[in-house]
């Protein structure tokens, strides 16, 4: 099956691409160069971007392989929305920090990095093996992408303990399959990143030196946003279908 090899050469590269940053040779976070934002940006170009890098090399490959999703889906203007609210919320709360930037300004620039780095991740994830796994169901895709993603995720792991090794894993299946139903109702990688950024806010993003209930009060409100959109855009679909059914 042509789908097949195109999805072993995304898995591969995907997994080499960002383990290669994650090394001891790249480390952005114990540079003295670089402060918190300048580093967390080398990690969204250098890692989150792996899967996106991954994902055009498998398009220029083996073409479309049952592409069906885009950037934006079926509404720019909801995908928009979607794609600003970790900016605008994180820019709003704002980020304190020791390295003598405003507080909003940093808090809005860490927010966009924060869906930038999702947005990578989504376009390979989602945005490419999603579909190319097509047609198999959506709980048989979260399946294979999870376990391919929790791979992926190996390199970021802070412990190697088989315990926790499980526990990524069994975080990792269900959070593959709310992506993967983003996706297949808005069709757009963005509504995945941003859904995306809200766990990484909330959750993942441990190297952020916030209070973990601001963490939490900034992810449930973008959360919130992105949940009213999604309602909107759920109903343009359905409007559409009954326009023209």
């Amino acid at each position: 099956m042509k789908n097949w090899r195109g999805i072993a050469l995304y898995a591969v590269l995907a997994t080499l691409i960002s383990g290669l940053f994650r090394s001891p040779f790249f480390d952005f976070y114990n540079n003295d160069n670089f402060h918190f934002l300048a580093a967390f940006a080398c990690v969204t170009i250098l890692i989150g971007w792996g899967p996106a890098i991954a994902a055009v090399f498998s398009w220029k490959m083996f073409g479309a392989q049952g592409r069906s999703s885009t950037l934006f889906g079926a509404w720019k203007g909801g995908a928009l929305i979607m794609a600003l609210a970790p900016l605008v919320v994180f820019g709003a709360f704002g980020y304190p920090n020791d390295f003598g930037m405003n507080a909003h300004l940093a808090g809005g620039i860490l927010g966009g990095l924060i869906f930038l780095y999702a947005l990578g991740e989504e376009i390979g994830w989602r945005g490419y093996m999603h579909d190319a796994l097509a047609p198999k169901s959506i709980w048989m895709r979260a399946i294979l992408i999870g376990s391919v993603w929790w791979t992926w995720h190996l390199f970021f792991l802070t412990s190697l303990e088989p315990n926790y090794i499980l526990l990524t894993l069994a975080i990792i299946i269900p959070t593959a399959f709310i992506f993967s139903w983003v996706i297949s109702e808005s069709r757009s990688w963005i509504s995945a990143a941003a859904f995306h950024s809200v766990g990484n806010i909330a959750f993942m993003a441990t190297a952020i030196n916030m209070p973990q209930t601001d963490r939490f009060t900034v992810a449930g409100t973008v959360f919130g946003i992105l949940l009213t959109v999604h309602h909107f855009w759920k109903r343009r679909i359905s409007a559409e279908i009954a326009i023209n059914s």
